[in-house]
């Protein structure tokens, strides 16, 4: 699996931020916010080329780990759902490549994110736009508030 330390931009209510003010959240907690933690809106944008090439390994392996489950189960699956498509042609398919992300491939993409001293965390993802490039949108905590 390769590490990507720079994504194309990373924003925070539409305003650029340096990839050291950011980190990520693996606990247990992701996606769950208290009424007194100020939150906002962040996008990560990367290119097509760099998130294939960070994430097209354990995308292979998980999606044959998952495959051996549903063969062996008679099990249906996200992947199952698209004929176990490669990571490339998952793209076309928004639902399930949000699906697949969220559940398998989120820590290994945003492994790079390991600010020891964050302004923001993420802590949660709501949408993944595929375009020309590919945006992955969410809610960080800001770190005075917590």
């Amino acid at each position: 699996m390769s590490i990507l330390t720079n994504f194309k931009s990373i924003l925070i209510d539409n305003i650029s931020i340096n990839q050291d003010n950011i980190a990520y959240n693996d606990g247990l907690n992701f996606g769950r916010f208290t009424t007194s933690s100020e939150t906002k809106d962040f996008t990560i944008e990367i290119t097509k080329a760099a998130f294939l090439l960070k994430l097209n390994d354990i995308y292979d392996v998980v999606k044959s780990e998952i495959k051996i489950d549903d063969d062996m189960y008679n099990d249906t699956s996200e992947f199952s759902k698209v004929n176990y498509y490669s990571l490339e042609e998952l793209l076309t398919k928004p639902t399930s490549l949000f699906e697949i992300f969220t559940t398998y491939l989120q820590d290994p993409f945003f492994v790079s994110l390991t600010s020891k001293n964050p302004t923001f965390v993420i802590n949660s993802i709501s949408k993944i736009i595929v375009a020309n490039d590919i945006k992955i949108q969410g809610k960080v905590f800001v770190k005075n508030s917590f």
